[in-house]
């Protein structure tokens, strides 16, 4: 009950971008959904994914830094310091859990924020395609820092750019492709070359040419490398969890055939004072998606890698509404992406049903 909830108000508040000189009511609505998200995320108790592996980890982490268990632990060493430093402090699990979500949600509401005209429909997106981070785990924390990142690549500051990424590698290290995420924002790109890019990951993906390149990258780096190591887990996990990955690529081919040219397409119906940032977006979309096209055969879990270029999809959503100048038109577009976020919102949930139903909280 609690997602369908959140689901009908945060759709009723995006309507708030569609409304002209709204700016005030908007920034205090904005503030206090982001505050109920990362109180109802540090509340959770036995809810979301992996719950079980991250709830050991925290309170077994001497064993996993520093005691006989160090050898077994997988997790990257941000991720790994910061279980370790709030558990020094006396931080109940309930405790960093609050600290995750200040962290993870926060940093996306910062990012959110410095695009006013749509933060309440890229807002209500975050929810219905990531169920707003409320179960997050440590990659939608690395997630934030190379969204974040995202602000310095149209500052054009490399720097901070390079250290964020950095810190989401440390995070979770499938945030290693975000760090061309600079070169590919501002290359220039026309409507062909944009499908052209897809329609050659699609065909390398099929005919899985990228599992040679793995073998490679795992016999020139070493086996026992964190990359190899994790390249190899992901082709596992894949092996394991997969049972028709021809299947699983078809349905996502199916959705993205709808999403992907229209927003391809759209550009010219974007707004001037948006389309630079549109375009910069669209083209990390493109490359993520290339990114799932090329390995959703040889590791199904590709989401893993492709995810810091997956997340600017709710961006586009938000500028092509807002640019659409027939008001009729534009609420009519509002209620297909309610709709269609409705569809991204049960697809996420459904998969995991039994560890998000019902919402478990520390009040029972």
């Amino acid at each position: 009950m609690i997602y369908i909830v959140l689901f009908l108000i945060l759709a009723s508040f995006a309507v708030l971008d569609l409304v002209k000189d709204m700016e005030l009511p908007k920034f205090w609505i904005f503030l206090s959904c982001i505050v109920g998200l990362i109180f109802i995320s540090g509340i959770r108790w036995d809810t979301g994914p992996d719950w079980a592996s991250y709830f050991d980890f925290y309170r077994d982490i001497l064993l996993y830094a520093k005691g006989p268990w160090v050898a077994a632990n997988f997790i990257e060493p941000g991720y790994t310091d910061l279980n370790l430093f709030f558990h020094g402090l006396g931080f109940s699990y309930t405790g960093f859990l609050f600290v995750v979500a200040i962290v993870t949600i926060g940093l996306k509401a910062k990012v959110f924020f410095h695009h006013k005209d749509i933060m309440m429909i890229v807002l209500f997106l975050y929810y219905c395609y990531y169920l707003a981070d409320i179960a997050a785990v440590r990659q939608f924390t690395a997630v934030s820092l190379t969204l974040l990142s995202a602000l310095f690549i149209i500052k054009r500051k490399p720097i901070w750019f390079l250290l964020l990424v950095f810190g989401a590698c440390t995070i979770h290290i499938s945030s290693i492709l975000f760090f061309g995420a600079y070169w590919i924002y501002y290359r220039p790109h026309s409507k062909k070359l944009l499908f052209a890019i897809l329609i050659i990951a699609l065909i390398l993906g099929v005919v899985n040419v990228p599992d040679s390149i793995i073998e490679l990258i795992v016999k020139y780096i070493g086996g026992g490398s964190d990359i190899a190591a994790k390249l190899l887990t992901y082709k596992k996990q894949g092996i394991e969890s997969s049972r028709n990955p021809y299947l699983m690529l078809a349905l996502g081919m199916a959705k993205r055939a709808v999403v992907l040219p229209l927003f391809i397409f759209g550009v010219q119906l974007i707004k001037d004072k948006y389309r630079s940032r549109y375009v910069g977006y669209l083209n990390l979309l493109v490359f993520g998606n290339a990114i799932y096209f090329l390995f959703a055969l040889s590791i199904p879990v590709i989401q893993r890698l492709s995810l810091p270029f997956l997340i600017f999809e709710i961006f586009l959503w938000g500028y092509l509404l807002v640019s659409i100048s027939d008001i009729k038109l534009r609420y009519l577009s509002f209620l297909f992406v309610v709709l269609f976020g409705a569809f991204r919102l049960y697809s996420f949930i459904l998969p995991y049903k039994a560890l998000y139903l019902p919402f478990k909280s520390i009040f029972g």
